[in-house]
């Protein structure tokens, strides 16, 4: 007898090779499929695939490790996996030991601030691993999956003193995107748009005023890479996305993402958040358009630019923004003139 009446839940369509598992043998107390690895039904093709992968990843983990994988689930950012109550994540990463172990010191500082960031594990190799010629690491979560961050967790990271900031290298500098922007443009095969020069030139406006900070002067934290509106517990707390930059990065990223996405505008209200000297470096990267950027590269991989669009529609309001708040910040603070935001009427 069968639940729904059919012999496709036990596998059996046509299958081949009855008793060929993946991994050898066949378990006397565990539900398995009778289809082997190599079945010929094309619809299931890409699960074996994942099968065979998943039995050379659990035992790459227990040789180096000691673990033992009994099932992965596969995410487009990582691999997870359950062993006695705890969670672990398979993450690719292009970091070195040496940038692994200081950030694992990272993790054990930012516990002392109730910031429980996911652990790096220690095999007999170190902590990196490698399979087909591409770098891994084994981490301990410690936060749920499901829900996603809030401001006041943004909020509470960016204002964790930074005990040593030879823990590890500064965040990336917005110049070091326009390099890379610029590198790309030159073997960029498509003609150049309106919209895209004119976010170039913010990515220019935002590095000239970014070169005219003197670091020394303003307040330094942990950040990511980046920071979004939806982005889940889980991300947020992978140390692989930490950064070292000015303290307001995090809260101006999601700043952003909550007007592209939602059409709320929190700017002036994260303000309130800082002091004022530190207003300054917020406002920077207001004006850095990673949001545009973001979106662009995406859209090189999908072929769907409805996101870039849905950005470009914006352009004037957030202008508009802008102005207003720079008008607002030259009442307080010492900020190099820009004159084009000047220039701006408001409509």
């Amino acid at each position: 007898l069968t639940l729904i009446g059919s012999a496709i839940e036990s596998g059996d369509e046509g299958a081949v090779g009855r008793g060929n598992r993946s991994r050898g043998v066949i378990p006397f107390c565990r539900n398995i499929s009778m289809e082997a690895a190599c079945g010929k039904n094309p619809v299931y093709h890409t699960g074996k695939l994942f099968t065979a992968i998943g039995d050379i990843i659990s035992k790459k983990i227990y040789e180096e490790f000691n673990i033992k994988v009994k099932y992965l689930l596969y995410r487009k950012e990582n691999i997870s996996f359950f062993h006695d109550d705890q969670n672990y994540l398979i993450c690719e990463t292009d970091k070195e030991n040496n940038d692994l172990i200081k950030l694992n010191e990272i993790v054990l500082y930012l516990e002392n601030y109730g910031l429980y960031f996911h652990k790096l594990i220690e095999g007999k190799n170190g902590i990196l691993f490698t399979y087909d010629n591409k770098k891994y690491v084994l981490m301990q979560t410690r936060m749920c999956y499901n829900r996603s961050i809030t401001i006041a967790e943004i909020i509470n990271l960016s204002r964790v003193p930074l005990k040593n900031e030879i823990f590890i290298n500064p965040g990336i500098k917005l110049a070091t995107k326009i390099d890379f922007i610029e590198q790309f443009l030159a073997n960029y095969t498509k003609n150049i748009t309106i919209d895209l020069a004119y976010y170039i030139g913010l990515c220019e406006n935002a590095v000239t005023l970014y070169n005219l900070l003197e670091e020394k002067y303003f307040n330094k934290s942990f950040n990511h890479k980046r920071v979004y509106k939806d982005m889940k517990i889980i991300e947020f707390y992978n140390p692989l996305n930490i950064v070292v930059d000015y303290q307001t990065r995090d809260i101006a990223e999601y700043a952003k993402s909550l007007y592209f996405t939602e059409n709320r505008n929190i700017f002036f209200e994260c303000l309130n958040l800082f002091d004022q000297k530190e207003w300054i470096t917020y406002f920077v990267r207001l004006l850095y358009p990673s949001y545009y950027f973001d979106a662009f590269e995406t859209s090189l991989t999908s072929k769907n630019d409805q996101e870039i669009k849905k950005i470009s529609s914006k352009a004037n309001s957030y202008e508009i923004i802008l102005k207003n708040l720079y008008s607002e910040l030259k009442k307080y603070i010492n900020i190099p003139n820009i004159e084009w935001l000047n220039n701006i009427d408001n409509f």
